[in-house]
């Protein structure tokens, strides 16, 4: 059988409206968390933004009791993160420490337990952070299968996860499956169903999936589809009733594997910020290099090789970001200088002008 490892992040920008979030919630995160309470044998794992989540269990209580429950019974895995959802290769690996341990202690206080695996924001990939993420005891990561494919490796290869390691920092890391990203919610119930059933039959060990959980009820269209139409149920019924996929949470899938071996990621985030970071010259060509590449029904091999630029881009492109984000270093740099007892209330502060959304 082959395991699914399904897993949502929720984020909102740090400030957002209440009447935004309230919205999200009645759209998303309630139905959400309502349809999957009622099926405890789907397992799957979950990441909120640290903010969000405190907004959501002050204004909704018994909607976020639903997913306590949903922990304590061992359905869900909460996931880690910086705090307040910073780019965590943007920002120094003192602040990398203490956005990812205040997470963990939120998880901890709230949940019982410290996440083992991270949400990377923007799944930005730079081999710095896992040294960061390791010391404060983070396990795994989740990164687009893209990233692996970038560093050589084959698609057939990627049904489960790999190691990697910085300056001695051990970290593994999971490749999300850009065929489920496109699918789920999209496709239909039993053609969903059916790609991961025929991935049973090819011998893969896991498909992995994590996208933002707004795709299920916030994206245009998607709240009709996903719960008017119940597409969430009945998804979560086929799988349940296959004979071909089980469920589990990444935590329990890496206690039982083993590391498919040691492998080294590019710096990269997903496909399309990678050609969002070129300027409108380089943009073009790449533009048309891609459309070349798909006439000749060549892309899916050429892909990995035809990559555009890189995150940190943006900070050249648009001289606005990277004012914001230099005095944000200075920022860090002042504060840090202070000394060891530094106001709590101060790099709070500091942390919510880390928040990736702006930059």
């Amino acid at each position: 059988m082959t395991t699914l490892l399904f897993g949502v992040h929720a984020h909102q920008p740090v400030g957002n409206f209440p009447a935004v979030i309230d919205e999200a919630h009645e759209r998303c995160y309630r139905p959400f968390l309502e349809t999957l309470a009622r099926f405890p044998d789907f397992r799957f794992s979950a990441h909120f933004s640290g903010w969000l989540l405190d907004y959501l269990c002050e204004h909704y209580p018994a909607d976020m009791q639903l997913l306590e429950d949903m922990v304590r019974r061992g359905q869900v895995e909460m996931f880690g993160a910086g705090r307040y959802e910073p780019v965590l290769a943007s920002i120094p690996h003192r602040d990398r420490i203490t956005q990812l341990a205040t997470m963990s202690d939120q998880i901890k206080q709230r949940y019982g337990a410290r996440p083992q695996g991270a949400w990377l924001t923007e799944r930005v990939w730079e081999s710095s952070v896992a040294p960061s993420l390791a010391a404060t005891g983070i396990r795994y990561v989740v990164v687009d299968d893209y990233h692996f494919l970038a560093s050589g490796r084959l698609d057939r290869e990627l049904d489960s996860f790999f190691t990697t390691e910085e300056d001695g920092a051990r970290l593994d890391l999971f490749p999300i499956s850009e065929a489920l990203r496109y699918r789920l919610p999209f496709s239909p119930v039993h053609e969903a169903v059916g790609y991961l059933e025929s991935l049973d039959s090819q011998g893969r060990t896991a498909a992995v999936y994590f996208d933002d959980i707004e795709k299920f009820g916030i994206w245009p269209e998607t709240w009709d589809w996903v719960y008017g139409k119940r597409w969430l149920e009945d998804f979560v019924k086929a799988v349940l009733a296959s004979g071909k996929i089980k469920t589990a949470t990444f935590a329990d899938f890496h206690a039982r594997e083993r590391t498919r071996g040691i492998v080294y990621l590019p710096t990269t985030s997903y496909i399309e910020m990678n050609e969002w970071t070129l300027g409108p010259g380089a943009s073009g060509l790449y533009t048309k290099l891609v459309q070349e590449q798909k006439t000749l029904e060549r892309y899916d091999l050429t892909k990995p090789f035809v990559r555009g630029g890189i995150w940190r881009n943006f900070f050249s492109r648009y001289p606005e970001s990277n004012w914001m984000h230099k005095r944000m270093l200075g920022l860090s740099a002042r504060l840090a200088a202070t000394g060891p007892a530094i106001d709590p209330a101060l790099t709070e502060l500091l942390h919510h002008a880390q928040a990736n959304d702006a930059y």
